[in-house]
């Protein structure tokens, strides 16, 4: 995916008629956004970058709980049989952060909106689980809110902008493992499932789901795989962790 695809899958967010934030488009239907973008009762509707000349799309926000509005987390639901839509963003398949972050937004300065990139290094956890990204050069604006960081290589949306300070160079995102914590109606990039067969050798010994195995096949590639209670095999991306 590039970054362009990205930015076709974000939106702008409206609150009441007003320009609030940014969403990205995951799944054929749910928009991922900052809980404190759309807090509120008020009406929320969305415009993706090839849609600004047209209506809205109203959309309805999903139910979380208090987690969710503590991580700084949305999602919102678009109106079944409403308008065109993008394909939805491709996303980070690994727990661990990328090195370096470009982040998407539509500032509420920028009108028309165009939407705007910002680029960052990833600097590690913080509290309230959420990763710091330091600017580096120009910092993100007032609209970024609830809009995606992605790897600056692949494309790959590796998290949702919640925080910022222009004082001290600095964004916050919520990674797209600690998403899953809240809600779980996307797919887990990087992995598959299906039966073990007798591919595999007796070298690559059992294990149970809790005890992970990183076993050498040949050739030299190493391969990771879980067993799982039902038979079936969890193969997981090089690279991947567990």
């Amino acid at each position: 995916m590039s970054i362009d695809d990205l930015a076709r899958a974000s939106c702008a967010i409206y609150v009441d008629g007003r320009r609030a934030g940014t969403g990205t488009l995951v799944t054929g239907s749910h928009v991922l956004t900052a809980d404190h973008v759309v807090r509120g009762n008020k009406p929320v509707t969305i415009r993706f970058l090839d849609g600004f000349s047209g209506e809205a799309t109203p959309v309805e926000r999903l139910p979380l709980g208090l987690a969710a509005e503590q991580l700084d987390i949305a999602v919102l639901e678009l109106v079944s049989g409403t308008g065109d839509r993008p394909l939805p963003a491709k996303l980070w398949p690994a727990k661990r952060l990328p090195a370096e972050t470009k982040a998407f937004g539509y500032p509420l300065a920028d009108n028309p909106a165009r939407g705007v990139w910002r680029d960052s290094r990833v600097s590690g956890a913080v509290q309230g689980g959420r990763a710091q990204l330091d600017w580096d050069e120009a910092g993100t604006l007032a609209g970024h809110s609830g809009g995606p960081a992605c790897d600056k290589r692949s494309g790959l949306m590796a998290g949702v902008l919640v925080e910022g300070a222009e004082t001290g160079h600095f964004d916050r995102m919520v990674p797209l493992a600690a998403v899953r914590t809240v809600w779980g109606g996307y797919r887990v990039p990087g992995c598959s499932r299906g039966k073990a067969h007798g591919h595999i050798s007796p070298s690559e010994r059992q294990v149970s789901r809790a005890s992970p195995a990183a076993v050498t096949c040949s050739g030299g590639a190493r391969r990771r795989w879980l067993s799982c209670a039902d038979g079936s095999v969890e193969t997981l991306d090089p690279g991947s962790p567990w």
